[in-house]
Formats: C-alpha cells, structure tokens, sequence
C-alpha cells in the first residue's frame, strides 16, 4: 500500500506509511476489539438494565453518524474558492480550510468516527433485541441497516453534496 501510494497517488513516502499503519490498525482494532468492545459494552449496559437509556444512546450514536456522513460529502464535494471567500467572515470556513490542507488525516478520521459509531449501535440494537425482544437479532440488523442506510447515509449525503459549503462550515 505504502510503495501504491507513492506511486501513483503522488503521496510523499511519510504519508503514504503513515496510511497505511493507520490500515493496518484499523484491521487490528476490527479483529481483536470487537471482542472486547461487545463484551465491555454489554456489561455496561446491561447495568443500567434501561430500554430508554439504550434507545437514547442508538439515538445519538445514529444522530452522530449521520453528522460524519454529511461532513465527508460536505468537505470533499465543497468549492475552495467559495470557502475562501466565506472565511472572511465565519470562522467555520476557516476551520474548513484548514481542515482540507490534510484531507487524508481528515478523512481517516471521520471514517474512523462513523464505523465506530455504526459498529456501537450495532452493539446496543443486539442487547435491545436479546433483552426485549425475545432474542430476535436478525430482525434487529435489518431493521438497523436500513434505519443507517436511510437516516445516516442517505440523507445527509444528499443533503451535503446540494449544500456542500454549508455543510463544511458547520462541520
């Protein structure tokens, strides 16, 4: 991956192994947390033992993916010259700016936020759906996925690439 982005990505040899340590830490992270993350999770919810408490946390962790969602589309699909323009007066097109002079670091990021935000969620509909309701955790992946798909994914992407400025600046 390091010698693939050198080559062709024109990426200067310190980005390029820093990408790919961060893939490669993603991977492990994905394989040996998932275990550890589920299991921490479900004693801690299992805790508190209260169905509001976890609706609220699915709540926020969607409301959070949906955000990260919106400002990937929002900052790559955002027009620099117009942002530069808005600069001048809001200090959320500054931070745009300054956010896009990395975009790697910047998208690494927000991929990073909304896989865990999605993998958590995952986490809390599998205790709601073991705990209430009768153990049917099938029901439960794919009433999540399309609640992801519409509400997280769908949504704010297009609301992002019709308002991508916008979207920037309040990211």
């Amino acid at each position: 991956l390091t010698f693939l982005g050198v080559k062709y990505a024109n990426l200067k040899v310190r980005y390029a192994v820093r990408g790919t340590i961060l893939s490669f830490a993603m991977v492990l992270l994905a394989y040996f947390g998932n275990s550890i993350i589920l299991t921490n999770t479900y004693n801690f919810f299992l805790s508190t033992n209260s169905i509001s408490f976890l609706f609220l946390a699915l709540f926020v962790l969607l409301i959070f993916s949906a955000f990260s969602s919106g400002s990937e589309t929002g900052m790559m699909a955002s027009n620099k010259v117009k942002l530069r323009n808005l600069s001048k007066g809001s200090k959320g097109a500054m931070r745009a700016l300054k956010l896009l002079q990395r975009p790697d670091v910047l998208l690494a990021s927000i991929l990073i936020g909304n896989n865990f935000a999605n993998i958590l969620a995952s986490a809390i509909v599998t205790i709601i759906m073991i705990d209430y309701f009768g153990g049917n955790v099938l029901l439960g992946s794919i009433i999540l996925t399309m609640v992801i798909l519409i509400f997280s994914e769908i949504t704010p992407n297009t609301i992002a690439s019709v308002y991508p400025e916008n979207f920037a600046t309040k990211s």
